[in-house]
């Protein structure tokens, strides 16, 4: 490296020095500039390097111009921590996506893969926050640690505190659900009304009249109060007897919720699942009393899994079309990054794939 030198460097000297460097890192690929590099280059100490780069205290004009000249002729990048101290884009995009369970599922890879690949393509790091139980003051060190350069939000509860916190920051984020007052707020979600509507009247068809739907026990969470509220004026406008009931992520709890059902005298000859943890522990169930799909009952289960072939058949699916949701959050995200000041609200209509676990009620 050059001894450190007092007096700026000329224009031609910046250039020869680009260039053997340049040779150097293409002869040595894994080399990469470090601060102590630049410092060297200009001669100048590493402090001052990075007072130059965070702007937290003064710099000679003259010293920072030959800093940021050799920064691009070295192709130094700036650690994370040094461009966020300098206000600049970390180009990191960060899902928050509290689990409603321990474990994940293969619903919550699919949302992972889905957002991050076109993140990923546009040249950002892409994090995932996934624990179960974030509280606000947490959030607000995260937003306040200014890391991400945009959001991600799922599991958007009817009265959300994090939406407080984000109307105070400038951080763009976008939401994977939807809150009880969206006004101003970019978001897509699932259309659950339509959705529910359509099982149904499917169900209806096939001539049954007893309904349950299998739904997760938090109603504070949006996709909740909608599921339930659709499925009861739903199930009340074709004179279906309904019953709503909440269960964990969990295949145990749907064992045990579905086992008062099928006990009672008119018990229910069709079932909606909200997930395939669900949807299988219904099944294994109904199988130790003696019921035998879709003969005796009929299942209808929210997406495809791999769990499906836990039930030895293909199972008739609500398709909330994961990916494309994924994807388009991304991309709306994206393109608030850019500048753009559209409100994006976009409801993914799901969509009844028939597979072989429902038919015709049982005859009685």
């Amino acid at each position: 490296m050059p001894p450190r030198l007092g007096k700026a460097l000329s224009g031609l000297e910046l250039f020869f020095r680009g260039i053997m460097l340049s040779f150097f890192v293409m002869k040595k690929t894994s080399y990469r500039p470090t601060i102590r590099d630049v410092a060297n280059y200009v001669g100048v100490s590493p402090t001052t390097v990075s007072h130059a780069l965070s702007g937290k205290r003064p710099v000679a004009l003259e010293t920072r111009q030959r800093i940021m000249e050799a920064i691009h002729l070295l192709g130094y990048e700036p650690s994370l921590l040094a461009r966020r101290l300098a206000g600049q884009p970390t180009r990191i995009i960060t899902l928050v996506f509290p689990l409603v369970s321990g474990l994940f599922s293969s619903i919550e890879q699919r949302y992972i893969a889905s957002i991050g690949q076109p993140l990923t393509d546009r040249g950002y790091a892409f994090m995932v926050i996934y624990a179960p139980m974030m509280d606000m003051e947490q959030f607000r060190d995260f937003l306040g640690s200014h890391l991400a350069d945009g959001l991600i939000l799922m599991q958007i509860q009817l009265e959300d505190p994090r939406l407080l916190l984000l109307e105070d920051s400038p951080v763009p984020f976008v939401m994977i659900g939807r809150a009880a007052d969206n006004t101003g707020l970019n978001y897509v979600d699932q259309d659950f009304e339509a959705g529910l509507r359509e099982a149904l009247v499917y169900l209806h068809g096939l001539g049954h009249r007893r309904v349950a739907l299998f739904h997760y026990y938090d109603e504070r969470l949006g996709f909740v109060a909608r599921q339930k509220a659709v499925f009861q004026q739903e199930g009340t406008a074709l004179g279906l007897q309904t019953w709503c009931v909440p269960t964990e992520m969990s295949d145990v709890s749907a064992y045990q919720a579905v086992r008062v059902l099928l006990e009672q005298p008119e018990r229910p000859t069709a079932f909606i699942a909200w997930n395939e943890l669900t949807a299988t522990g219904i099944v294994l169930q109904a199988r130790e009393h003696g019921l035998q799909m879709p003969r005796d009952f009929s299942l209808i289960c929210y997406d495809r899994s791999p769990l499906h072939a836990a039930v030895s058949q293909p199972l008739t699916i609500l398709d909330t079309q994961i990916e494309t949701m994924g994807q388009r959050a991304a991309a709306i995200l994206l393109a608030l990054l850019e500048g753009s000041q559209q409100l994006y609200q976009e409801l993914i209509p799901a969509r009844l794939v028939i597979g072989k676990s429902t038919g015709p009620a049982p005859q009685e």
